[in-house]
Parts: structure tokens; C-alpha cells; sequence
């Protein structure tokens, strides 16, 4: 597993929006509405793909009731879920903080996986590196302009 990788890749699409995902396999595949970054690759972009090979253990506890737990893709799909940010549980688990966005309240989404592969609106595969430096990039101008 690749924790450090997924984490620092979830990292730099901070604000980013899950639309779609699907499980294909035991890989979950995920479409990211994450404008600000994509326009860093081509300003006519607005999304990325990624696959979280070997994804398992994943679900969402309501911040307001941690007992229901919502483990079906297509349904945590409808939520628009807007990442926050996120942290290791354990060696193999990460928890993302979420608002979820179609219902006006936030969570927690748990899962595992062993690594994470990014696509660009164009399914150009991304190197992890090469997005940390344009979220990078993007966030420094931001404090460039304060």
C-alpha cells in the first residue's frame, strides 16, 4: 500500500468535488471536478480520473450521526462530495473529511487501497509529482495576491 502517495494526491484536489464513481473490480474508479487545478493542465479543463487500485473498506459516517454508515458508490456519488481534507486511521485505512455538498452537512469516508493512479481530462496519466507542484503553484498564487 501507498498511503503516503494516495494521501498526497487526495491533498492537492483539495475543494474538489467527487461526480462519479464506480467500482471496477476491486479498483474505484472516480470522476473529480477539481476546476482550479485542471486549469493548471488546460484552461478549457475542469475534471480528473483516478483509480484507487484495490479500494476496499469504503464508506461515509454522517458527522451528525456517526451510526449510519453509506457504502454504495452511486449514492455517494449523488452527495457531491467535496474533499476537506484527510489523515491516515491506521496503517492501512484513510479518512477524507467531506461536505456533502447535495445535502448541506458533512462526513467522514473511510477506505483502504494499495495505490492511486490520476488521469487528466484527456486521460493523459499524471505523475503524483507533477500534481503537487501545479496545486503548489496554485496555492502560492493565491497568497501572492493577498
Amino acid at each position: 500500500m501507498n498511503q503516503k502517495k494516495i494521501k498526497n494526491v487526495l491533498d492537492s484536489f483539495q475543494e474538489g468535488v467527487i461526480e462519479e464513481m464506480s467500482f471496477s473490480g476491486s479498483d474505484l474508479n472516480i470522476k473529480l471536478e477539481c476546476r482550479f487545478l485542471a486549469q493548471e493542465v488546460n484552461s478549457t479543463f475542469q475534471y480528473f480520473y483516478c483509480v484507487l487500485k484495490s479500494c476496499s473498506g469504503l464508506h461515509l459516517r454522517y458527522w451528525d450521526d456517526e451510526d449510519k454508515i453509506v457504502d454504495d458508490p452511486a449514492y455517494l456519488s449523488n452527495l457531491l462530495l467535496e474533499l476537506l481534507g484527510l489523515e491516515p486511521v491506521n496503517e492501512t485505512d484513510l479518512k477524507v473529511y467531506v461536505n456533502c455538498t447535495a445535502l448541506g452537512f458533512g462526513g467522514n469516508l473511510y477506505f483502504s487501497a494499495s495505490d492511486i493512479i490520476v488521469f487528466d481530462e484527456d486521460f493523459r496519466q499524471m505523475d503524483p509529482e507533477e500534481l503537487l507542484f501545479l496545486s503548489d503553484k496554485y496555492w502560492t498564487s493565491l497568497m501572492d495576491i493577498e
